[in-house]
């Protein structure tokens, strides 16, 4: 849905698309947390919480899962212009079978998690959990954006 979204610059189109991903959600939680994310936010807009996840958090929790060096981590992060699309580019394709699925609830989980503590160490294995749960490059990529707040799905409150 976030490509696709991303790959238009038409309002209604996106609108669109976003209304079709909305509608299969059933849970009203999850719905919440799908609209938040969409718009580029983890926490309400009321609330305070920040995840405190670095470019070194997030280089060290997904280093050893792309299995690639640190100079070619960083390469292709500043070819791709961020950390998603680098983490999509290097990320390991599934290997047979349908590939994990990280949920909604649990990223949500994971990320309240993350804004409880202000140990490095911890918020390094809660983000290397989360991203040891994607199963498909996109899911990494979008996970990676996520967390940074920067989408680039051209998706604001407005489509929303």
């Amino acid at each position: 849905m976030n490509d696709a979204a991303a790959s238009t610059s038409k309002r209604l189109e996106k609108q669109r698309l976003l209304g079709e991903y909305f509608r299969a959600i059933e849970d009203d939680a999850d719905l919440r947390r799908a609209v938040r994310y969409a718009g580029g936010r983890i926490f309400p807009a009321t609330d305070e919480c920040v995840l405190g996840v670095s470019g070194a958090i997030m280089s060290a929790a997904t280093l050893p899962q792309v299995n690639v060096s640190p100079q070619v981590y960083h390469d292709t992060a500043v070819a791709s212009g961020e950390i998603g699309e680098a983490l999509a580019k290097l990320w390991p394709q599934p290997l047979g079978g349908s590939p994990t699925h990280l949920t909604l609830a649990e990223m949500a989980e994971a990320f309240d998690d993350l804004a409880a503590t202000g140990a490095q160490d911890a918020k390094r294995r809660i983000v290397a959990d989360l991203f040891a749960r994607c199963g498909r490059p996109r899911d990494a990529a979008y996970l990676a954006k996520i967390i940074f707040g920067d989408l680039r799905t051209g998706v604001q409150e407005g489509v929303l």
